[in-house]
């Protein structure tokens, strides 16, 4: 018995094991204090989304639309038509054929569905883990890392949300396990998914890829195109659509982009809107939109760098211009969704064989550890309706310190990933790039 303990003892505390077990536990003691909060006040603390009543409905709103004609055109839809195909077979299951007047309905109708869903979360995950990337990897990496992903916050916040972006886990480790026209056709399948995966081909072209970023856009095309004719007609007009959503800074409130941000751009809005309803607003003595302007530029100026460091370097590994491309996403904006961290799950054994793996870990560990339980700001915003409860609650929302630390850490790993690639890149000047050049689409 004691050589046991002693054993356990010596996984738990060795190197990287230890810092997984110690998220593991972290993140486990956060989800069990999100349950009693919950039970004592009704909804779902920070960093969930202030509104109380708009739980699961980023998969219930487009499941109701996911029949309906001109859904591009009366709704004004940025899902692609592939993921209506996806819901259309569960709202059959969800109302067996009969109409329900709107998504909140059918969500009252859904929650079958949502047990049904438990399992799902618990298997994607499992699905990640058990791709060709991480076999190189013992069980006593794996059975902490799992139990990591499925308590963090990140995650969490993509179940509460409903949202899709839980789906393109698998596809994504897939894609960095694949090689050939298999990576190709399933990073088409991501950008039909979530379309700012589009990324990824301009990454390839500045890469000079040329056969990957021909082989996904005729993938990505086909999947759209095959996908909108079995959906609807309107489809076309979904392009339309997603142009007028990204160039929209009006769609969320502060509260909402503030919930879990990935990207400062979350900073640079919410100065915005102080600087508009004090008329004008100072910082530290520095005028509010000048603050905003400033945040921007360097968000922008970092994501140019990486875009530049991918047209300047030669023969650059597949992987390591898809990781950079999920970095650079998830950085973007507010309209990508904070739960765009999750997509890090996948790129952790790509980031561990560069230079600055324990940096980059690090970052990793800071940006899926439960710091939202930690409130920096407090505020009474009235009686809300709240779906998990089915009750009439007060709401006090909650600034948690992750909302502070996520996009600045993120933002910061950016720039690293980016340095690191340019300096191994100068460092071997004479010789290929990060080893020897791989043909289209090989690791």
């Amino acid at each position: 018995m004691k050589q046991i303990f002693a054993r356990l003892r010596c996984i738990l505390w060795n190197g990287r094991l230890g810092w997984l077990w110690l998220l593991a536990g972290f993140n486990l003691a956060w989800l069990i204090q999100v349950v009693l909060y919950t039970s004592q006040n009704g909804y779902l603390p920070a960093p969930f989304i202030y509104d109380k009543s708009d739980t699961f409905m980023d998969l219930f709103h487009p499941m109701y639309w996911s029949d309906d004609p001109g859904v591009y055109i009366r709704w004004g839809s940025v899902y692609p038509p592939i993921n209506f195909l996806i819901l259309q077979p569960l709202k059959f299951f969800v109302t067996a054929g009969r109409d329900v007047l709107d998504a909140f309905e059918l969500r009252s109708s859904g929650v079958s569905l949502l047990i049904a869903l438990i399992p799902v979360y618990l298997l994607l995950p499992f699905l990640v883990l058990s791709t060709r990337i991480w076999r190189p990897f013992s069980l006593a990496v794996l059975v902490p890392t799992y139990l990591s992903v499925v308590t963090a916050a990140p995650m969490l916040f993509a179940v509460e949300r409903g949202n899709v972006i839980l789906l393109c886990l698998p596809v994504l480790a897939f894609c960095l396990s694949a090689e050939g026209a298999l990576c190709c056709v399933a990073i088409g399948l991501l950008i039909n998914l979530k379309p700012y995966f589009a990324v990824f081909i301009v990454a390839f072209l500045l890469s000079r890829r040329w056969a990957d970023a021909l082989f996904v856009t005729l993938a990505a095309g086909a999947i759209y195109v095959g996908s909108g004719m079995l959906l609807d007609a309107s489809f076309p007009w979904f392009v339309g659509n997603l142009l007028s959503f990204s160039q929209n800074d009006q769609l969320f409130s502060v509260r909402e982009m503030l919930s879990m941000p990935s990207s400062v751009s979350a900073f640079a809005a919410a100065l915005r809107t102080y600087a508009a309803q004090s008329g004008g607003g100072a910082i530290f003595g520095f005028d509010a939109v000048v603050v905003a302007d400033t945040v921007e530029i360097i968000k922008w100026f970092a994501i140019l760098t990486a875009f530049g460091v991918l047209a300047y370097a030669r023969n650059v590994p597949r992987n390591t211009i898809l990781a950079l491309g999920v970095v650079i996403i998830s950085n973007l904006g507010t309209w990508v969704g904070g739960y765009s961290v999750i997509l890090y799950i996948p790129l952790v054994p790509i980031l561990l064989r560069m230079n600055r793996a324990y940096l980059y870990l690090v970052a990793l560990v800071v940006l899926f550890l439960p710091l939202d339980a930690v409130g920096l700001v407090a505020q009474n915003i009235g009686t809300r309706y709240s779906y998990v409860s089915d009750t009439v609650v007060t709401v006090n929302w909650t600034l948690g310190l992750g909302a502070v630390l996520r996009p600045s850490i993120n933002l910061a790993l950016l720039v690293a990933l980016s340095y690191e690639s340019f300096e191994r890149y100068l460092l071997s000047r004479d010789a290929p790039f990060m080893g020897k050049q791989h043909a289209p689409g090989k690791l």
